[in-house]
């Protein structure tokens, strides 16, 4: 039953990497215009992002939480002290990086993600197809 949680913890941590990849992957997507003609998919796209958003302030993310339940679940001890992106910008580059880079990153991130839902929403005009 163990190997059951730990093997369920991966698998969160492996589709919560991926939902974030996907997401900042949209962004761009959405800033360049590829998401003006595909409404419910960018409506679909842009609650996930939004939700995203408010978790980063929230207390915890519900992914996140889950992961962290299921490893308590296989090792009582286990603790995890490092937000995601920071332990995965570590494992690739092998030093700690500063908490005010993943801040600014952040920070540009939610900007860009304002100005992509305001180029997928805004008014058409005839000047402007």
């Amino acid at each position: 039953m163990l190997q059951l949680y730990d093997t369920l913890a991966n698998l969160l941590l492996g589709f919560h990497i991926l939902y974030i990849i996907i997401l900042f992957v949209g962004t761009f997507f959405a800033l360049f215009g590829y998401m003006r003609n595909r409404r419910l998919f960018s409506l679909f796209f842009f609650t996930n992002l939004s939700a995203a958003m408010i978790w980063q302030i929230a207390p915890g993310c519900p992914l996140t939480e889950l992961e962290r339940w299921l490893r308590l679940k296989v090792n009582p001890e286990w603790t995890s002290g490092t937000p995601l992106p920071e332990a995965i910008a570590e494992k690739i580059l092998g030093i700690d990086l500063p908490y005010e880079l993943f801040f600014g990153v952040g920070l540009a991130w939610v900007a860009l993600s304002a100005i992509a839902l305001i180029q997928t929403y805004r008014p058409r005009n005839a000047s402007n197809p």
